[in-house]
């Protein structure tokens, strides 16, 4: 399907369109029950963390808990990187084609390994819309006339039909796992077999709606895969050109490095108003700004970005904000009050993060996957929505 306002990705990834945004997922954890010892995450992914109380970064406190609890759940769902199984098996005993996507098959197992990760995506409306509700209820319409559960078991498709197109794209790449890379992951698999124990291991796989070790292998076989594919479509020479429009704006971004005397570590305000000023007189008489930031500021955050904040509109408390935007690149200000402390801040050039560059590819593909021809069957119903927890393997 042709869409001539979107921009063509480079012949390197064999992305032929790309447009919109959504959340990628990422793994489930193995359960939410009394187990210890849950199946890793299929990939890394970046460190969903609050924020420090003494970086200037906002800090949003839910009042209601248990729509906090479904914003973090949703946090940790959206990433940079997916993890979706690939489709190897076609139209086995008992796992049915129950969708299609650009033609290619997707398996009932397939989907009910998504599932989980489909809940997660749409938590938040569920609860928005029926906050009395104290579990889920698949029957209710929640979406578009359909039920609660079609609107997952399509989701479900979704996740799936990412995979399939990062899949395409590896394959007009030319990337393909190596011998060691599909060794590594199948020591992977036998180490979590062996540190929970084979009944624990399979008791688990079927909480998540795995349906046996190689349906486990084929998912963490695709998370390495789209790993891969993301690496290298960031390092082709075009990639900033062909993923512009995925990238945060660099007319609307900041950058800025300080130096914070935090209120929390003076006896008063005059106290650390006069630390800072000592140290705005070293900074305006030319010594080393890093080295003051490192050697006197209080800001742990800085250490996690010795390069200095990148940030958009309203992602800094208002006074830093403000104070950065008045700047010249290089140029440093007065002290600068905010709830946190005295800040003397240094412009500088917005750094674009991998974690942009991540976001950037996979948001491309999930715009891919909006364009994409679905065809969903009948089997599709067939699948219960509904957790159906097996036995204790004790």
């Amino acid at each position: 399907m042709e869409n001539n306002d979107n921009k063509n990705v480079a012949e390197d990834t064999g992305i032929e369109e790309v447009s919109g945004v959504e959340e990628a997922t990422i793994a489930e954890e193995v359960s939410d029950n009394d187990t210890d010892d849950n199946i890793e995450e299929v990939i890394d992914t970046e460190q969903v963390t609050g924020t420090e109380k003494n970086n200037p970064k906002k800090q949003n406190i839910f009042k209601n808990k248990r729509i906090a609890a479904a914003i973090v759940a949703v946090l940790v769902v959206v990433a940079i990187a997916i993890t979706l199984p690939i489709i190897i098996m076609r139209n086995r005993n008992n796992d049915p084609v129950v969708a299609t996507v650009n033609g290619v098959e997707i398996l009932a197992s397939d989907v009910r390994s998504n599932i989980g990760q489909a809940e997660q995506i749409h938590m938040f409306d569920y609860m928005m819309m029926f906050p009395d509700d104290e579990d889920f209820d698949y029957d209710k319409i929640f979406r578009d006339g359909q039920t609660f559960g079609r609107v997952l078991l399509e989701e479900a498709v979704k996740i799936q039909a990412t995979a399939i197109l990062f899949k395409e794209i590896a394959e007009q790449m030319h990337i393909t796992l190596t011998d060691d890379e599909i060794a590594e992951v199948e020591t992977l698999v036998e180490n979590q077999i062996l540190q929970m124990g084979h009944d624990e291991f399979y008791f688990a796989l079927r909480q998540m709606g795995i349906t046996d070790r190689d349906h486990l292998f084929r998912i963490w076989s695709t998370s390495r895969l789209i790993e891969t594919v993301i690496t290298a479509i960031i390092l082709t020479p075009n990639f900033f050109s062909n993923y512009e429009q995925y990238l945060p704006d660099s007319e609307n971004l900041l950058g800025a490095k300080h130096i914070l005397a935090n209120f929390e570590n003076f006896d008063s305000e005059e106290e650390a108003e006069q630390y800072a000023a000592s140290l705005l007189e070293r900074a305006l008489a030319g010594e080393d700004f890093d080295m003051l930031v490192s050697e006197y500021g209080q800001d742990p955050g800085m250490f996690a970005n010795p390069d200095g904040y990148t940030f958009g509109p309203g992602e800094m408390v208002p006074e830093f904000e403000d104070a950065t935007r008045e700047l010249a690149i290089g140029e440093i200000s007065g002290l600068v009050r905010s709830f946190f402390g005295y800040h003397i801040i240094m412009r500088t050039e917005p750094q674009i993060t991998e974690g942009d560059m991540r976001a950037a590819i996979i948001d491309g593909v999930l715009s891919m996957r909006e364009n994409a021809e679905f065809e969903f069957f009948s089997t599709l119903d067939d699948i219960d929505v509904a957790p159906v927890l097996p036995d204790s393997p004790e």
